[in-house]
């Protein structure tokens, strides 16, 4: 913030700050973070990801590795709260 300042007073000049202006606001841009809260279904997608992941490095063959069942879950929880679909939360 005090460089943010500085550059101001550097631009214009202290004089004509002092001269011309009272107060000065320094209005800084704020940036969306591409951040999501970590629900249940990603923190279990990325545990099993993680585990094929250590399977794969370490040469063990899975018998099952779960990507049909994460692709049908993913699709249900994209569209578990439209109307239509209330009846199959239960």
């Amino acid at each position: 913030m005090k460089m943010i300042f500085k550059y101001s007073i550097d631009l214009f000049g202290e004089q004509v700050i002092k001269k011309e202006f009272r107060e000065v606001r320094v209005d800084t841009p704020v940036q969306e973070k591409n951040i999501t809260f970590p629900t249940d279904r990603k923190l279990y997608e990325k545990s099993i990801e993680y585990c094929k992941r250590i399977a794969k490095a370490e040469g063990i063959k899975l018998k099952r590795t779960y990507t049909r069942e994460i692709k049908n879950l993913k699709y249900q929880m994209r569209f578990a709260r439209k109307p239509k679909n209330f009846n199959k939360l239960d």
